[in-house]
Order: structure tokens, then C-alpha cells, then sequence
């Protein structure tokens, strides 16, 4: 007899009740095993509904920027903004808009393609960052789109 035979006699468990205890503590560990493989799953799930939803997100805002009336809405900001400001000697509103719509859905492509490249991923978010900060004005940008009666 071995010294674990030995030692399951002298507490008085049957060859029966060492396998059942076996057995259950192979079951705890599946079940570990199985919550950690299901908070995984969640997690993947819960970060792919994050990434896609800001993704349409971005490519509607930068779908709107090709309408007449967004273009007009937008212009404000770029007037006053001292990193866009010079577009306007350059570029219609109309074509302002566009380029920053352009900008803004190859942002939401790059943070699609980040499931191939993390880099591509992280250079869209950088992008679209960029482009909000680029729009900032120093001053009277939103007394121009506030209507005060």
C-alpha cells in the first residue's frame, strides 16, 4: 500500500470515497476553468460592441460632413479655429466639410482595421483625436452657432 492509502484508511474514507473526492475537486477546477473562459468571452464581446459602436459613430459624423447643412454648421469652428482658419482662403465650405469628413471615415476604417494592425487601430483614434482638437477655436466660436433670442 502506498503512504496516500495509508494515510485515506486512518481517516476512515473507502477507496469509493477518494474518487468521489478526486472527482470533485477536478470539477472545481473545470468550473474555474469555465468562469474565466466565460468572463473572457465577455470581455471580447463587450469590447467589439464598444470598438464597432464608436466606429459607426465616426463614419456618421463623418458621413454628415458631406451635407450642405452640416458644412454650413461646421464652418464656425473652422473660421475660428488657428489650425484650420486658413482653409478659408483655399477651400469652399463645402469642400472644408468634405475634407474633414474624409478625415474622419478613414479614422473610423482605421479603428476597423485594428483587429489586423493595433497600430492602424491606434493611428484612427489618434486621428479622429486630432481632428477634434483642430476644430477648437480660441474664442467666439460658439457665439456664433448660439441662438439667443
Amino acid at each position: 500500500m502506498d503512504a496516500a492509502s495509508n494515510l485515506d484508511e486512518r481517516r476512515g474514507l473507502t477507496p469509493v470515497d477518494r474518487q468521489a473526492s478526486d472527482m470533485k475537486g477536478k470539477s472545481l477546477n473545470k468550473t474555474a476553468s469555465n468562469t474565466v473562459q466565460s468572463a473572457d468571452h465577455i470581455t471580447a464581446v463587450g469590447t467589439a460592441i464598444v470598438r464597432y459602436g464608436l466606429v459607426v459613430v465616426i463614419a456618421y459624423i463623418g458621413l454628415m460632413k458631406f451635407t450642405g447643412s452640416e458644412a454650413k454648421r461646421i464652418h464656425p469652428f473652422i473660421s475660428h479655429s488657428p489650425f484650420m482658419s486658413w482653409l478659408d482662403g483655399i477651400l469652399t465650405i463645402r469642400e472644408q466639410s468634405d475634407v474633414i469628413g474624409t478625415i474622419e471615415i478613414l479614422a473610423a476604417v482605421l479603428i476597423v482595421l485594428n483587429v489586423v494592425s493595433p497600430r492602424l487601430g491606434a493611428v484612427g483614434g489618434g486621428a479622429f483625436a486630432v481632428r477634434g482638437m483642430l476644430l477648437r477655436g480660441v474664442r467666439g466660436d460658439l457665439q456664433d452657432l448660439i441662438c439667443v433670442p
